[in-house]
């Protein structure tokens, strides 16, 4: 037996169910990942994807392995490795969406045509299919679908922990055939990707580290910081859960050895249980709506007229739309590759109420700059606060940026740390300048020179944002 273990989004050695399967096997083990650039995401993410792969890459000649990293089209460098290697048996992790969807069907494909055994492994909680409302169908609202989950916690198996490498037997490679991928190596050494990985740590262990640190030291207010963010209240987790350097998996199960060792704890614990339940909910609405990443889970929205993108958009994706709120969202995504949950929620609404502009155009844009682009959470994510997702009522949600901004970043401490060309302004006038923009323009002129001052107008977008529900309703009516 010759056995592929065939990496995705699964970048680690812990809890790693093909792996605990192929050393078990017995049979001898060559790990791999295979870099098709026609499939890759965004340049962000594939700057991230270098150093998890030089990472893992690291961590397996630890334990007496090599990682074969392979480039070019899936489906020639995919059927190379088999027949080079002689493998016999393929083990994965199964990837929800495209472009994972595409390289699982050519894998499929291949194997078939070379009688090689495929065994696919589910890295979800609990299979979707148990999970269904009394009728029998697929939740289509979060916090039923939530309670179902959370009352089946128990169900959930635990996480593997470390394999017994002791039994590890490796196929050998030529050191060319371990090297980063040249496509990947010139955009991790460009000077913005540089720039926004020195924020980060990346790799397994940097994960588990980062996790331990949330749960000791965050954790207590977490529920009560999660939403401002001017301050470190999150677990920062999304990246290293999207590239899997560690699984949602064994995050709940840190959790829930909390819940018995601190319960006077519990309801912060609880909290984040919530939001990785979130993020199950995505998974769960992707494997039963594949169409998902281009088509609205309402249907009337696909029958909706949209404008064609203007010099608003290109205002918005580089954060120089007036807006500081907004805009400080926009920075920090250019710079750290990342953006606070609270603030996307907002630059998702600006764009899609306050400009009119198609959902997509926001989704595909964080799936090019994000380094967590994680496709379920993201379609689930952008379609939510478009209104055209699950959770129906949000359709007519438009969120005030003046009011989300004084609620949630009240002394300016976010907006000052990513627009500094506007540290001296007054608090009173840091989250709707247009307001004094004569006062700016006299006190200030440097600002006044560099940032947009226009009235946003808010009042007509919303009233604007209105008809557009009103017509929804006609639609829906007609439909």
């Amino acid at each position: 037996m010759r056995q592929l273990i065939w990496f995705q989004r699964d970048l680690r050695l812990q809890d790693h169910a093909p792996i605990h399967r192929a050393l078990s096997n017995g049979g001898a083990c060559l790990f791999g990942y295979i870099h098709d650039p026609a499939l890759a995401q965004g340049e962000a993410n594939q700057a991230w994807l270098v150093k998890s792969l030089e990472s893992l890459q690291q961590d397996l000649q630890e334990k007496g392995a090599n990682l074969l990293v392979a480039e070019g089209p899936f489906d020639h460098e995919f059927e190379r490795i088999l027949i080079k290697h002689k493998i016999t048996d393929v083990l994965y992790h199964f990837e929800l969406g495209e472009p994972y969807q595409t390289a699982q069907q050519h894998a499929l494909r291949i194997c078939k045509q070379h009688q090689v055994r495929l065994t696919p492994f589910d890295q979800t909680w609990l299979s979707p299919e148990t999970i269904l409302t009394q009728q029998g169908k697929p939740y289509g609202v979060y916090t039923p679908f939530s309670k179902k989950v959370m009352s089946q916690l128990d169900d959930v198996p635990k996480a593997e922990g470390q394999a017994n490498w002791s039994q590890l037997k490796t196929i050998e490679l030529e050191p060319k055939d371990t090297r980063p991928p040249q496509t990947l190596q010139k955009i991790s050494s460009a000077s913005w990707a540089q720039r926004m990985l020195k924020h980060w740590h990346i790799g397994e262990q940097a994960a588990w580290s980062l996790a331990k640190q949330f749960l000791t030291d965050k954790m207590t207010q977490y529920p009560n910081q999660r939403d401002f963010p001017g301050v470190s209240g999150t677990s920062q987790l999304s990246t290293h859960l999207h590239f899997g350097e560690i699984s949602s998996t064994a995050l709940l199960e840190q959790c829930r050895d909390a819940l018995v060792n601190r319960p006077a704890h519990g309801d912060a614990i609880q909290s984040f249980i919530r939001q990785l339940i979130w993020r199950e909910f995505a998974r769960y609405l992707l494997f039963f709506n594949p169409k998902l990443q281009t088509h609205a889970y309402q249907e009337k929205f696909n029958h909706l007229d949209w404008p064609e993108p203007n010099e608003s958009v290109m205002a918005w994706q580089k954060g120089v739309t007036g807006i500081p709120i907004i805009d400080a969202g926009m920075r920090q995504l250019w710079q750290t590759g990342w953006m606070h949950n609270r603030v996307r929620m907002l630059v998702a609404s600006w764009l899609t109420k306050n400009l009119n502009q198609h959902w997509l155009i926001g989704q595909r844009w964080f799936e090019q700059t994000l380094i967590d682009a994680d496709i379920p959470n993201n379609v689930m994510g952008w379609q939510w606060v478009a209104g055209c997702g699950v959770d129906a009522a949000p359709y007519f949600r438009l969120f005030n940026p003046v009011v989300q901004s004084e609620k949630f970043d009240p002394q300016g401490v976010y907006i000052r740390k990513w627009l500094p060309e506007l540290t001296p302004l007054p608090t009173n006038i840091l989250h709707a300048p247009w307001e004094a923009a004569n006062s700016i323009k006299q006190q200030f002129p440097d600002i006044a020179a560099h940032y947009p001052l226009a009235d946003p107008n808010l009042k007509q977008a919303r009233l604007n944002h209105q008809q557009r529900v009103q017509q929804l309703k006609t639609m829906t009516l007609a439909l």
